[in-house]
């Protein structure tokens, strides 16, 4: 398809943007609800480089355009915020839900912490990497045990 022929099917850029984040949002909350699923966070956020599919690499590098969007484009630094708090409040849920003796506010700051580990970790899949995966997955599993203690051995790793 032409750059051109895009905008048959999107008004603006910005449209672009949008439909681009809400695929990514839906994807990402359809895999939080996901019951079935069993992650090793700790060996995720650590082997980045190594376990994230083809997709997982194409949605980290147009994240990582879209962030660098929209600290110039006002309507697209929007979109950004609307899915953060999409997905953030999917989160503080499922985390509520897991541990209800916290408080939304806590429970708030932990899914903060552990947005901060992932998007740190996606972006820093782009580079190359420095450490070594199983010293990183030891502190990840230490940091998400003192955050999540009823994670089970296999989600930590």
């Amino acid at each position: 398809m032409s750059v051109g022929q895009i905008y048959r099917y999107f008004p603006s850029k910005d449209a672009i943007v949008r439909a681009i984040v809400e695929r990514i949002v839906a994807r990402r909350l359809e895999w939080m609800v996901d019951r079935d699923k069993h992650v090793n966070f700790a060996a995720r956020f650590a082997n980045r480089h190594d376990q994230a599919s083809e997709e997982e690499r194409s949605e980290r590098v147009l994240l990582l355009e879209i962030t660098a969007e929209a600290t110039r484009n006002p309507a697209v630094a929007e979109i950004a915020r609307a899915a953060d708090r999409r997905l953030r409040s999917q989160a503080v849920e499922l985390v509520r839900g897991g541990y209800p003796e916290l408080s939304e506010q806590e429970a708030a700051v932990r899914v903060e912490f552990v947005s901060v580990l992932s998007e740190g970790s996606a972006f820093r899949s782009l580079t190359e990497p420095v450490a070594a995966p199983a010293l990183l997955e030891s502190i990840y599993r230490d940091t998400l045990q003192k955050l999540f203690p009823r994670m089970t051995d296999r989600e930590l790793g």
